[in-house]
């Protein structure tokens, strides 16, 4: 037998090995539910941060990653899809994805993502699972004693599903016990971002805590999107952004950089604590290197959720109300802050 025929019978015997493999372990998405059967989780009727169900997902096989490209959860229960606000997706607790969607009539809502969620194999010491957790806010005016409860129905990936659908998450129900209201407000006015000027303000807003309970808020960090006509260049043309925290500069805080339709988008930590009743005044200011007139910078709260906090009290979230110009939304919902426009 000759050199290369012994080489390629080795490597037609390999084939069929990995194939068997293949064939034997597919690579599989699994889906399960990390709270307990019989479990009933009861949240605060105002709360704008609310856990309603957490999954863990992972793949098996001979992947060791995978891609959901959507989520279809259905509500169900005694209650009703006016109780809540909005729902979202979070990836281990951190990460935002997809949009915040009301719940339509027929109580089915379809969450689309622009970038695919990624979940890692249990097979290997390096990876863990993926745990994603479906958070609502409440509306204002839902009561007391409202049980509902929401049900994963169908998951569109680029794996096989291989967890019997529907999965579901446990039994809510409306405490009457209210969490502390966090008022967000626009401060300042419209204002000249002179050329190469160091410092300069380009956002105002303040905090202000009321609490029932006499609870404190933990770790409160708030997301704001420019949607000025500099969107998309803010990180190009600004440096040295810090916070102003009643008058006194704080450390720079990093930028995150995201430059999409919705604009470039920050994400600022605003302390470990602040205490019920206490009121606090933030301003933004950052390095003019190369913004021109008419370029404007306007920073908007787009949504509740985008103040993040936990309450002292109830470990869950704040109600977040938002106010500007003379505007109240609860929840708080596209708060824009004042309009600044670069000078000639």
């Amino acid at each position: 037998m000759t050199f290369e025929k012994t080489i390629l019978i080795c490597l037609l015997a390999i084939g069929s090995i990995a194939l068997v493999v293949q064939l034997t372990n597919p690579a599989r998405i699994t889906i399960v539910s990390l709270d307990k059967e019989g479990t009933v989780l009861p949240i605060p009727t105002n709360s704008s941060q609310v856990k309603l169900a957490s999954f863990e997902l992972a793949t098996e096989g001979r992947r060791d990653w995978g891609s959901v490209k959507s989520l279809t959860v259905k509500r169900t229960g005694l209650g009703s899809r006016k109780d809540f606000e909005c729902l979202w997706w979070t990836i281990d607790g951190i990460q935002k994805i997809g949009d915040a969607m009301s719940i339509p009539v027929g109580d089915s809502v379809k969450f689309v993502f622009k970038e695919s969620m990624s979940m890692y194999a249990r097979s290997t010491p390096q990876s863990k699972a993926t745990v994603i957790t479906l958070m609502g806010a409440m509306e204002s005016n839902c009561s007391a004693g409202a049980w509902n409860q929401f049900s994963i129905t169908a998951i569109e990936a680029d794996l096989p599903i291989t967890t019997q659908l529907p999965i579901d998450g446990p039994l809510t129900t409306t405490a009457s016990q209210s969490v502390a209201r966090v008022t967000f407000s626009a401060t300042g006015k419209d204002g000249t971002i002179p050329r190469h000027e160091k410092a300069v303000e380009i956002g105002a807003f303040c905090l202000d805590v009321d609490s029932t309970n006499d609870q404190n808020i933990l770790s409160p960090t708030i997301i704001l999107r420019n949607v000025g006509s500099s969107r998309g260049m803010l990180l190009g043309k600004t440096s040295h952004m810090s916070l102003v925290v009643d008058g006194e500069r704080q450390p720079s805080f990093y930028i995150n950089p995201i430059a999409d339709e919705t604009g470039d988008t920050l994400r600022i930590p605003l302390g470990n604590k602040i205490k019920n009743g206490e009121h606090h005044d933030y301003r933004i200011v950052a390095d003019n290197d190369g913004l021109e007139y008419p370029e404007t910078i306007q920073f908007c709260l787009e949504n509740a959720r985008d103040l993040e906090a936990t309450e002292t009290g109830s470990g869950g979230g704040v109600r977040v109300v938002g106010e500007s110009k003379g505007m109240v939304t609860d929840p708080a919902k596209h708060v824009m802050l004042h309009t600044y426009q670069a000078g000639p």
